[in-house]
């Protein structure tokens, strides 16, 4: 089973497609493999449940450099997938 179907059957199984179908959602994403991962995920399923994906990340300014690049990879990312960001 990929990813993507396990991904569907547990939105399904959960009740949360009526959550998702035409709304908007913004997705808290910080740079790291789980966050891209669910995004990755939500950005798949989108058209057919006709939700809008906007993508929300935020440098704390803890890490420093580091910080500041997940967060533009981020923004990046998004934008690379057709997706707002801020």
């Amino acid at each position: 089973m990929n990813q993507l179907f396990a991904f569907q059957q547990h939105l399904e199984q959960s009740g949360l497609v009526p959550y998702l179908a035409r709304q908007r959602v913004v997705v808290a994403v910080s740079g790291g493999a789980d966050s891209l991962c669910l995004l990755h995920l939500l950005q798949q399923i989108a058209p057919q449940l006709e939700t809008t994906i906007h993508v929300a990340t935020l440098d704390h300014g803890l890490r420093g450099e580091a910080g500041a690049n997940d967060a533009a990879y981020v923004v990046q990312t998004a934008q690379t997938w057709g997706l707002s960001a801020y």
